[in-house]
């Protein structure tokens, strides 16, 4: 079983140059397996079975976190150092103590962001967190963010546009129903008074050839 946990960890690793150590916990695996059948074999009284078993699993366990495959908590300056993050930890006094290599910034800074997120830039904001021993200060990068506004005041402009056109139009088509309806208007008169007008008109005649007469 401790075999195939070794052959896992090898596997999952993703890092060669901790998988060509991988022979260290194979003979710490091998010497464990050897002592445990040696005491079993001459019956030694001085370590018991369960005993030497549970030796053995931790001096495998601690062969593999020394060579990598297993994380451990160590090394933090290295890790920081090798992180596109940029973070810093400080003690009380605002002294460095780790620190990824992208990130460089003044001590001024640091004492503001204590007190305030800090606007290094249009996109980037330093912010602050007590912990144990010191603080730690990273910065947020917020470009996705202020695109994504960019982009809807860009939509919001568009639906402006489009709102002040649908008016217009909805003017256009009041302005034109008014004229249509005043037209139907006329048409109707003009049609109810058509008799009228037309008997107006023949009188007017009439009167005209009587006097010519």
């Amino acid at each position: 079983m401790t075999f195939v946990y070794l052959l896992t960890l090898f596997f999952k690793c993703s890092i060669n140059a901790y998988k060509k150590k991988i022979w260290i916990p194979l003979l710490t695996f091998i010497f464990c397996v050897l002592v445990c059948v040696l005491c079993f074999v001459f019956n030694t009284s001085s370590y018991k079975m369960p005993e030497l078993m549970s030796f053995s699993f931790i001096l495998i366990f601690e062969s593999c976190i020394r060579i990598g495959l297993i994380s451990s908590n160590e090394n933090y300056d290295y890790y920081f150092k090798k992180s596109y993050t940029s973070s810093l930890i400080t003690d009380k006094n605002l002294n460095i103590i780790h620190s990824s290599a992208s990130f460089s910034i003044e001590k001024d800074l640091l004492c503001k962001a204590l007190k305030n997120k800090v606007f290094l830039n249009k996109n980037k904001i330093l912010f602050s967190k007590p912990i144990s021993g010191g603080f730690v200060f990273y910065v947020k990068d917020i470009k996705d963010i202020n695109e994504l506004k960019e982009k809807l005041l860009d939509i919001k402009k568009t639906l402006n546009d489009e709102k002040e056109l649908l008016l217009y139009e909805n003017e256009i088509k009041e302005k034109e129903a008014d004229v249509k309806q005043k037209n139907h208007l006329y048409d109707s008169i003009n049609e109810a008074i058509k008799n009228e007008l037309f008997q107006a008109k023949k009188c007017i005649n009439d009167i005209k050839e009587n006097k010519l007469d």
